[in-house]
């Protein structure tokens, strides 16, 4: 049998690796080196894998099936107040960038938080 190895670049534990078998899925986790392995499998046998993990946006490394470069998303947190330290509700903020767009509200704390911002 052979086995299917891969990596996660940066390092990062606890990625979920889902491999489809022909016959099967597979689901596993990243060690702390941003590695996985499964096997022995037959050698006949096709296979995907698909890497995921929240907060990041995972790509597969051109020219490998088993390897994936990951990218952290961003959070903005943005509180409105007052000079003396009163928070504002209902206050419009809006945040653009290269594919993204999104005017939303500040809460009753006078806190917005834009969540899972791509990179660019």
């Amino acid at each position: 049998g052979v086995y299917i190895t891969g990596r996660v670049t940066p390092p990062l534990e606890g990625v979920q690796i889902t491999i489809n078998l022909s016959d099967a899925e597979r689901t596993l986790k990243t060690d702390k080196s941003g590695r996985y392995r499964l096997g022995p499998i037959d050698s006949s046998i096709k296979y995907t894998v698909v890497a995921a993990i929240d907060g990041y946006v995972v790509d597969p490394v051109e020219g490998s099936v088993t390897d994936f470069r990951l990218s952290k998303l961003a959070k903005i947190s943005i509180r409105v107040k007052l000079a003396d330290g009163t928070p504002l509700a209902s206050v419009l903020v809006s945040l653009s960038g290269r594919n993204f767009r999104s005017n939303n509200f500040t809460g009753d704390s006078g806190l917005l938080e834009f969540l899972n911002l791509g990179p660019g």
